[in-house]
């Protein structure tokens, strides 16, 4: 199962736009402000992993600027189709949201203004925010009926910004990105015991040292003079956490090169932790798809090129075509390596046309599904490289034959 189509209306720079994407890996590609976080965050109002009342709650800023103003409110709306349910969780997940097309299920998402603001809306004056609420429904027709939240539960979109910090996102803590690799593994209770124990012996031991005793005496002095001796809590400095589960929640991730001693990620640079943080979320993402808790996880990564080498630009993208198998990936990317290495079915341009209107356009869907057609699209798949592939960033391309047409054109 996957997302195969999105309709977003009203939405930011969205005023009416329907974009396609794959099964599998999807790659979102346009320029600056065209559109690409936005997408993402639209989709995150329905599948965000983070979703709630709170983030659901649009403002007066997330309606797109050219929304048309009529004696009705305007409303924002986000409609996603699901395509490709096979299995058994899969079908009885979408169960009450198939449309007539029963090959298709649809999840839509609808900020509005409520009965008691449209009584009083005026399209002269401001968009009664305060009355504005939100609702998610399956199907093509809204029902009165609650919606399965926890159904939707069950497809989990998990987005990583451009704008990350890997190496703070690396440190341990309760919520913690390595702590959701951890918990997708048991350790034994006799293991658990017998770390316990050392864990009393190691605080123990560091506890009978002049540092710690030092230390310890000093700020029990400090709370005595404060609060006074009848108030005043008794203080232990504990090296490690007593419990098993506090050693787990404080689990750091230490990295090395071949032959050399481990140290904290601090010592690598913003590529290579970026490449780690990566490959935490997806080790997270691959084991939630293998234990099943998840009938189609998603995982949206903006521009995941950011601080690496070319080489590894292309080596993460084939990585996530191997992690999409069963699931989806969306990717919005900058990077011509990446857009060289990806086939042109998985690519989705955003653009204007020549009137302004956003629009979103499937780059394999441009040749006709005929051998001749499927030629053609092999053809392009060959030719791209890094250099080529500037062509999928451009407004419009120039097409000259010879070095004697290409001579004048670069001397302009």
């Amino acid at each position: 199962m996957y997302i195969s189509k999105v309709h977003i209306k009203n939405f930011r720079n969205f005023a009416d736009c329907g974009i396609p994407l794959c099964e599998g890996l999807s790659v979102l590609i346009g320029e600056n402000n065209v559109g690409k976080s936005n997408f993402l965050a639209a989709l995150g109002l329905i599948f965000s992993a983070d979703a709630s009342q709170r983030t659901r709650q649009l403002t007066v800023e997330d309606f797109c600027i050219d929304v048309p103003r009529t004696d009705e409110p305007p409303e924002i709306r986000v409609a996603c189709t699901l395509t490709g349910f096979n299995t058994d969780a899969e079908k009885s997940v979408v169960a009450t949201w198939l449309t007539r097309n029963s090959q298709e299920a649809l999840v839509t998402y609808v900020f509005r203004c409520s009965a008691k603001g449209r009584a009083t809306y005026k399209k002269e004056g401001p968009v009664p925010i305060e009355e504005y609420e939100w609702t998610i429904f399956g199907g093509e027709t809204e029902t009165k009926g609650a919606f399965e939240f926890d159904q939707l539960q069950k497809i989990v979109l998990d987005s990583l910004g451009a704008l990350r910090d890997a190496q703070n996102d690396l440190q341990p803590g309760a919520r913690g990105n390595i702590g959701r690799v951890l918990r997708h593994f048991q350790t034994s209770d006799v293991q658990q015991q017998n770390i316990t124990g050392a864990i009393g012996q190691l605080n123990e031991l560091l506890g009978q040292t002049g540092q710690v005793q030092g230390a310890q005496k000093s700020i029990n002095e400090r709370l005595i003079e404060i609060g006074g001796a009848t108030n005043a809590q008794d203080t232990r400095l504990a090296p490690v956490g007593a419990r098993y589960d506090d050693l787990i929640r404080d689990v750091k991730i230490e990295v090395r090169s071949v032959g050399k001693e481990f140290r904290a990620v601090s010592w690598n640079g913003l590529g290579y932790n970026n490449l780690l943080f990566i490959s935490v979320l997806l080790a997270d993402y691959v084991n939630r798809r293998a234990g099943q808790k998840l009938v189609l996880p998603i995982m949206a990564i903006e521009e995941p090129e950011a601080h690496l080498h070319p080489h590894l630009q292309k080596l993460l993208n084939r990585n996530f075509e191997k992690s999409a198998r069963g699931a989806q990936v969306i990717a919005t990317t900058h990077s011509t390596h990446i857009t060289s290495s990806v086939s042109p079915d998985a690519l989705v341009a955003l653009n204007r046309d020549e009137h302004g209107a956003l629009q979103a356009v499937r780059i394999g869907s441009l040749f006709p599904t005929d051998k001749i057609g499927k030629r053609e699209k092999l053809d392009l798949e060959r030719y791209m490289d890094a250099t080529k592939s500037t062509l999928f960033f451009a407004k419009s391309v120039l097409l000259v034959e010879g070095l004697a047409e290409v001579f004048p054109i670069n001397s302009i």
